[in-house]
């Protein structure tokens, strides 16, 4: 009976220990099916929320102010005029970002660029851009974190309405324009405050007078800002005027009695209009003019003289704006280079300035200074 006892003990602790063994082996099964399970959404999430990021990022409806865009590759496009919207981006980084524009020949874009949730955060603020073609308009730097953008697309011939009316802002890390043939002068107006798209030679046109009005020897490389040439009394007679568009131009004065020599080069670009037009100041001496130059000699197409105040005395209209129209129907398709001369130092009146160089369909309107153009040295 003894034996029988501990036999019927026996195989209950065999079937408790299978039953055991069994329910370890269930549970280990059950929490790696939930653990698959687990991973699968988690993957699954994962992979929708790149998607989704993706799509966000790439920004596929460029209107929609909701999107959010890395600021590395960010992208806008606005089809009206006179229409404002709001981005917003993400810079990872610290990041140098080049600022891209596109505006057509009939419109401006107005661009402000600020980090969120800051003040006094502002890091581009800068009315009246104009690209006709996708051009670089600043570099700027970025630091870490969330920025607001916000552009406005303005109608700039306010008398006719634009047949295409749209801009593009792009941002992206490349900061320096390419060296190629344009289509158009490139950035004839100096609206940055930099000298993209230009070459410069020796000391004119450099941009000391920005920084330092007694150190004549730093050069900054950057055209003159008309606002603070004039608060800082950086003028000849009366103080800088009738310049419109912009505030920069490049000059060979340098807040003194000096005018230096060097020169000043545009990028190639084709001419595919019939005249180039410009504003500037100058006096009809053989020590400053300006020269249509051909891409790959320095031969000049042509030389103009301009004439806007008399050279013997000082007079009050020798820091004053004139608009000039210089012809050049007779090359067309030629690709040429627009230079600046400047080749007396230290000799007073020969003050030179220029801005708003852009080739045109038609002349400039109250043209009431004298341009004297001659043929120049190339025919090629």
């Amino acid at each position: 009976m003894a034996n029988t006892s501990a036999a019927i003990a026996l195989v209950i602790l065999i079937i408790i220990l299978i039953v055991l063994i069994a329910a370890s082996g269930i549970f280990k099964l059950a929490n790696k099916s939930t653990k698959q399970a687990s991973n699968t959404i988690s993957n699954t999430t994962k992979s929708n929320n790149t998607s989704i990021q993706n799509k966000t990022l790439q920004n596929i409806n460029y209107t929609n102010s909701s999107r959010l865009q890395y600021c590395n590759s960010f992208e806008a496009i606005i089809n009206y005029y006179n229409t404002t919207e709001s981005f917003r981006c993400y810079s990872p980084s610290n990041t140098s970002i080049g600022v891209w524009t596109y505006s057509g020949r009939s419109l401006y874009i107005n661009i402000t660029v600020s980090k969120l949730n800051q003040t006094n955060s502002s890091i581009l603020n800068y009315s009246f851009v104009e690209s006709p073609d996708i051009s670089l308009f600043d570099a700027i730097n970025l630091t870490k974190g969330y920025y607001s953008i916000i552009i406005h697309s303005s109608n700039r011939y306010t008398y006719y309405p634009v047949q295409y009316p749209y801009v593009i802002v792009s941002f992206n890390t490349t900061t320096k324009p390419a060296y190629k043939v344009y289509n158009y002068i490139y950035n004839g107006n100096f609206q940055s405050g930099k000298l993209y798209g230009w070459i410069t030679n020796g000391s004119a046109f450099t941009g000391s007078y920005n920084k330092n009005l007694t150190d004549s020897n730093q050069q900054l490389k950057e055209p003159a800002n008309i606002t603070y040439a004039n608060d800082n009394y950086c003028y000849e007679g009366n103080p800088w005027n009738n310049l419109y568009g912009t505030k920069y131009f490049i000059t060979n004065f340098n807040c003194g009695s000096n005018y230096f020599n060097g020169s000043i080069t545009s990028y190639p670009f084709i001419i595919d209009e019939p005249f180039i037009t410009f504003q500037a100041i100058g006096n009809p001496s053989n020590y400053t003019y300006i020269a249509l130059v051909a891409n790959n000699t320095n031969q000049s197409y042509l030389i103009a003289h301009i004439y806007t105040y008399n050279s013997t005395t000082l007079v009050s209209n020798i820091s004053t704006f004139r608009n000039f129209t210089i012809p050049v129907e007779s090359l067309e398709g030629k690709i040429v280079r627009f230079r600046v001369v400047s080749v007396i130092r230290g000799k007073r009146l020969n003050l030179f300035a220029i801005s708003n160089i852009k080739l045109s369909q038609s002349p400039l309107v109250n043209q009431d200074a004298n341009i004297n153009i001659t043929a120049g040295n190339y025919t090629g």
